[in-house]
């Protein structure tokens, strides 16, 4: 036996659908959208623009600008004298009476530069560093930036952005923003100058000598860089400003000794080296009185002849003295039995005086002769009519008186 296949074809009419408990629907097939495959960019300052689109075989285009009513058109389309602000242009397809959704393309044409970005930190008008960094911002979002120094061209930049190795001298930083048309708006700029160099070291015009018994020491310089302040420290102690002249009184009994120190300080923070004092505080000597000794001897007197007498002054101080007195004499109660000193002695006193002085260092001691100041001489007189036989070969004690100042 063949086998056989039996095929039935049912031809019913529409209506009987629903009566066989079937359900349909008929529609057309939807006409496809244009394709836009050109346009302005998403921002741009052109008035002017033009767009090229694509569809469906045997279709015809109809095209609207900003929400106003669609019009036929053709592929390129272009628009101008548009007004700053936000577009949108539509395109649909139209075919045998069908119109396809609409396609659109939106965009913003923009003639307005962006204002001056604003500098948010820069260097001090006058800086100490040969490296600068600035940061700044701008007054809408989307913004590039561009950087300028001493007017160089312009160049790429963000914020915040460094600068090093700097020259000594002024510069000036500019920084201006361009927007997402192509907008540039006017530079923003700070200017400043960079000194890295010191100052001279301030020169002291007056000190305390060296030792000194005055508590109270007065300090003065100058500075030689126009507009550079000062800075003092004492006994190597931390800088804290000051101004010439100075004065320093030091502690009751601080003895010994003490430092001080001056430097300046330039308008861009630079320091100088160093200028620095040392000197001894001591104890002070008595207002008058200033003791010392004199000590000094001579022998081997003879009749008629001057014999210099070997004084010698010494000095306990520990400051220097000035001598400008000195007295010798022969001192009474040890004149030899019977030589009477006034008529048989005789002395030339030095002469030491108030403007000729003598000048003894602190702890220490001259002999006369010395200084220009002379050495007192005494002799025995030659009396013909006195015997002076109970003179000779005699010893004397000499008797010294002198004062002096420190």
């Amino acid at each position: 036996m063949t086998n056989k296949r039996l095929i039935v074809v049912l031809v019913v009419a529409v209506g009987m659908l629903g009566a066989l408990g079937v359900t349909a629907a008929f529609s057309k097939a939807s006409l496809a959208s244009p394709t836009i495959t050109s346009g302005p960019a998403a921002a741009t300052t052109s008035r002017t623009a033009t767009f090229a689109f694509t569809g469906p075989s045997g279709a015809t285009f109809k095209c609207g600008l900003d929400g106003a009513a669609t019009v036929t058109c053709a592929s390129p389309q272009t628009y101008s004298s548009l007004a700053d602000g936000s577009h949108v242009f539509n395109v649909v397809s139209v075919k045998a009476g069908e119109t396809s959704a609409p396609t659109s393309f939106g965009w913003t044409v923009d003639n307005v530069a962006p204002a001056q970005p604003t500098i948010t930190s820069a260097p001090a008008a006058l800086a100490s560093s040969s490296s600068a960094l600035f940061s700044f911002s701008g007054p809408e979002a989307g913004l590039r930036y561009s950087c300028s120094l001493d007017g160089a061209a312009y160049a790429p930049c963000t914020s915040p952005t460094s600068y090093s190795s700097l020259a000594q001298g002024n510069h000036t930083f500019a920084v201006r923003a361009t927007d997402a048309a192509g907008n540039v708006g006017n530079p923003a700029a700070s200017s400043w100058r960079v000194d890295t160099i010191a100052p001279p070291a301030p020169s002291l015009t007056t000190k305390p000598s060296n030792p000194t018994t005055n508590a109270t020491n007065d300090f003065a310089w100058t500075v030689a860089e126009s507009g550079a302040t000062s800075e003092c420290s004492l006994e190597n102690g931390a800088w804290s400003p000051c101004t010439s002249p100075y004065r320093w009184v030091i502690g009751t009994n601080n003895y010994g000794q003490h430092q001080f120190a001056v430097r300046s300080r330039d308008a861009a923070g630079n320091t100088s080296a160093a200028t620095q004092y040392t000197f001894k505080y001591e104890k002070g000597l008595p207002s008058s009185g200033v003791p010392f000794q004199i000590s000094g001897s001579v022998s081997a007197l003879v009749i008629g002849v001057w014999k210099t007498i070997a004084v010698t002054v010494t000095n306990p101080n520990s400051v220097p003295i000035y001598v400008s007195a000195l007295q010798v004499t022969a001192a009474p109660d040890s004149t030899p039995s019977g030589c009477l000193t006034a008529p048989n002695l005789e002395f030339e006193q030095s002469n030491i005086s108030g403007s000729n002085t003598l000048i003894v260092p602190a702890n220490g001691s001259v002999t006369l002769p010395a200084q220009g100041v002379s050495a007192p001489q005494m002799r025995l007189k030659d009396l013909p009519t006195v015997n002076q036989d109970v003179c000779k070969n005699k010893s004397f004690a000499l008797s010294y008186s002198g004062t002096a100042t420190n």
